[in-house]
């Protein structure tokens, strides 16, 4: 079934992939020599934008990314590494654009002095280094800036580096397919197709063929990413943006599942935009920048508008006036496509003009275990919980199990005002507990009601959340039904309860792309009844 993701077992040409790479047999297997150079060099724009803190750090002798830092001292491969976080960003080179770019004298020959040096301790198969996604991102990473390299080295640089990308091309077309899963696996296959069209000038049927398939699997219907991730779905765009550059410079022509790509994911892109400009927070993600994901719908050059219902990635969007309201309707993808999915169902974000208000703490990829598996919890979205109990079953290392977790949802509209009725089944089995969520905002956007009800007949205790963005603070009000929260632009708007009991309490906000930040929530607690038990909620400014 599209869109499916089963667990598979490897097949015997990938086990015995598996064995031999970890035999110094496995390096016979690459190529022993290359092309002395390369058929076509495409001067390709990478999508993001370089840091040049990150250039500055490099030049004065450290390499900061990922949250942690390592000396480069002679040579950074044989530092003492600072984590695994550390080790993939390290050698997927994302850094080097930073440093190429960067305006300094000597930015271009650190650049090279590091390449070369990776070439001189990295030449063979390692488990971590040759990964397949990280073997896919640094080959696109040293080709885009190559033309730069080669202009201040010499033909026995060109020569090795041009060995190097041979043997990491012929790695991947043993690997690529099996090796990883999800926006990792086209990571590795847009590489492989970035560095044959730049060997040969072309890629080969089998790997078109794994290209097509693949994000065919990929990119759902409606164009969302299987992931459910706004952040692992641009990261998956811009890859597939990079592949259509690379086959537009070279003389192969653009395989037309490349840009039916491009063209069903844009929308999507504008769809998990906040009126900010910054993605809302699901499934892993953070809200990015609203720079970088400008920079790349401008590459992809579609113009798809944002729809308002994206009905097999499963979340609703609710445009009206100047706020912009984003809910999960799903559940978590499989462990396979989404390794660390969130059992955010009914999670939702509300956004008006610049302030957010309303978030899910949200996550990045530098979060250590504990931190992770935080994010990952019911209790980390803003929704309801029974019990403290997430919505499904979160494995910590990874995966979820939501097979007995069912969603149904029917929205509408009428005259500019917008409404939707959903309910899920996470808490039934457990609790005998269904969970209706009701939503209803005006035209105008300054008049947001929520209505939240468990249906069932056993007692719980249950807790709403509703987090707010660090820039919103908030105070309760002497009735404690009713909480004034002031924006950042100094817009007060007004939280009021009918049913439980309201606080504001302590909460963290992980989205920001470098760290975490302080922030509150607006807690409502109380326990099921032994009929239906509704709370009712709105958000409202003048």
């Amino acid at each position: 079934m599209k869109g499916s993701f089963p667990n598979r077992g490897l097949g015997l040409r990938e086990r015995l992939y598996r064995r031999l790479q970890r035999t110094p047999l496995y390096g016979f297997f690459l190529p022993q020599n290359a092309p002395k150079n390369f058929r076509t060099l495409p001067k390709t724009t990478l999508p993001r934008i370089p840091d040049p803190k990150t250039a500055h750090s490099i030049l004065y002798g450290q390499l900061s990314i990922a949250g942690a830092t390592a000396p480069i001292d002679d040579n950074i491969w044989l530092t003492q590494r600072p984590g695994k976080n550390w080790v993939i960003a390290a050698h997927s080179f994302d850094w080097l654009g930073d440093l190429c770019a960067f305006d300094h004298p000597k930015s271009r020959e650190k650049a090279l002095l590091l390449v070369d040096q990776w070439i001189d301790r990295h030449s063979n198969y390692s488990e971590t280094v040759w990964r397949s996604d990280i073997t896919g991102r640094r080959i696109i990473n040293w080709l885009c800036w190559a033309h730069l390299l080669f202009d201040c080295s010499g033909p026995s640089f060109s020569d090795r580096f041009c060995r190097s990308v041979a043997r990491q091309c012929a790695h991947l077309d043993h690997v690529s397919t099996f090796d990883r899963d999800g926006a990792g696996r086209i990571t590795a296959l847009a590489g492989q197709a970035f560095g044959e069209i730049v060997l040969n000038g072309e890629i080969s049927n089998r790997l078109s063929a794994g290209l097509s398939r693949e994000l065919s699997r990929q990119v759902l219907a409606d164009g969302g990413h299987a992931s459910r991730c706004p952040e692992t779905h641009l990261r998956v765009l811009s890859d597939i943006i990079l592949m259509r550059k690379a086959f537009a410079n070279s003389n192969a022509g653009i395989p037309e599942y490349l840009n039916n790509a491009i063209d069903r994911m844009c929308p999507i892109v504008r769809f998990f935009r906040h009126s900010d400009g910054c993605f809302g927070q699901f499934n892993g993600g953070g809200e990015s920048n609203a720079s970088l994901i400008e920079h790349i719908l401008d590459l992809a050059a579609s113009n798809g508008k944002a729809p308002t219902s994206i009905p097999h990635s499963r979340f609703e969007r609710f445009v009206a006036g100047s706020m912009t309201i984003l809910l999960d309707t799903g559940k978590p993808a499989s462990a396979a496509i989404a390794p660390f999915g969130c059992a955010g169902t009914f999670g939702f974000e509300a956004c008006s003009g610049k302030d957010r208000l309303i978030v899910n703490c949200g996550s990045r990829a530098n979060l250590d275990a504990d931190w992770l598996w935080a994010s990952r919890t019911t209790a980390a979205h803003s929704t309801l919980t029974i019990e403290n109990t997430n919505s499904c079953i979160l494995h910590k290392y990874g995966g979820a199990e939501s097979e007995k977790l069912e969603v149904e949802c029917d929205r509408g509209e009428i005259d500019g005002d917008c409404w939707l009725s959903a309910s899920h089944t996470g808490y039934l089995q457990k609790f005998g507990l269904t969970h209706r969520r009701r939503f209803f905002v005006d035209a105008s956007g300054f008049d947001f009601r929520g209505e939240d009800t468990l249906i069932g007949n056993d007692e719980h205790q249950f807790v709403l959340r509703f987090h707010l963005h660090p820039d919103v603070t908030a105070s309760l009000l002497q009735n404690n039904r009713t909480a004034l929260l002031r924006t950042k632009s100094g817009k007060a708007w007004y939280f009021r309860i009918s049913g439980g009991v309201l606080s504001v309490a302590d909460s963290v906000y992980l989205g920001n792309p470098t760290l975490a930040k302080r922030s509150k929530q607006l807690v409502i607690e109380g326990s099921t009844s032994r009929s239906s038990t509704t709370v009712k909620w709105a958000l409202q400014s003048n």
